[in-house]
């Protein structure tokens, strides 16, 4: 798909006919992180209604499968936006299956730049927004690209480079959105108990994979539009170059005859 002449407005407006005109393709594997977003909306009460030490055990297991689960689902996920901008489309069981030997470089290098942006954001705020807008793209160069740990970070860096604000302003406006579609409803309806707090979650869900499905359509088009010879690794992480000087000799003065 190309996309080397996109726009912030084409940007929004293509992203949600893509989504919205295969929302069936996407939502056939998308249901199934729905289990696990429950399941961690009614965590509270379901902990108040387990007390014993056998039911704390239960309820441990059951807090990491449901991690693990929509960790494999988040990645299939998104190899099926993939497989919608290039005109395919998997069954579930081929994605969970192609997600699955994704699974730990996802999960270490998601640790891995996680862990770098809290050190950032500790020493300075600065550098971490920064570095957070580098590294953005971070988990779409392990499940795409097959980069992991430092090289997808570095990756990532030479996709943004140049073009920070402009990629910190499309994520930045995606963020608003997708923040107001979750807490304006989740507001106006909690009030009526669990059968609200379901309904303003399923409002969110809906939205929810428009936001994925822009930020690859962002990640494509930074990859098409990449200036050659751009450099992977960022600068704050590049190791010192030793210059080896050379010691250069006086020019010889020329011989008259």
């Amino acid at each position: 798909m190309d996309l080397k002449n996109l726009t912030f407005t084409s940007w929004l407006g293509q992203s949600w006919n893509a989504y919205w005109s295969n929302a069936l393709k996407v939502w056939k594997v998308y249901i199934f992180l729905f289990i696990p977003l429950v399941f961690f909306s009614f965590l509270e009460e379901l902990t108040n209604i387990i007390q014993s030490g056998a039911g704390t055990l239960i309820m441990v297991l059951a807090v990491i499968f449901a991690i693990i689960f929509s960790l494999l689902v988040t990645i299939a996920v998104y190899l099926q936006f993939n497989n919608i901008l290039q005109g395919r489309d998997d069954d579930v069981q081929s994605l969970l299956t192609d997600a699955t030997p994704i699974f730990w470089p996802y999960l270490l290098t998601y640790a891995l730049s996680r862990l770098l942006l809290l050190m950032g954001f500790i020493l300075l705020i600065v550098p971490g927004i920064i570095l957070s807008v580098f590294w953005v793209f971070t988990e779409a160069a392990v499940i795409l690209r097959g980069k992991q740990y430092m090289r997808a970070l570095d990756y990532s860096y030479a996709l943004v480079q140049g073009r920070w604000w402009r990629v910190a302003g499309y994520m930045l406006t995606i963020s608003i959105i997708s923040l107001i579609l979750a807490i304006v409803p989740d507001e106006l309806l909690s009030q009526f108990g669990i059968p609200g707090r379901l309904i303003a979650l399923i409002i969110a869900a809906i939205f929810a994979p428009w936001f994925g499905m822009a930020e690859l359509m962002l990640f494509l088009h930074l990859e098409q539009t990449r200036a050659p010879g751009a450099s992977e690794v960022p600068r704050l992480l590049r190791p010192m170059k030793k210059v080896s000087k050379k010691r250069t000799s006086p020019p010889q003065k020329r011989k008259r005859r």
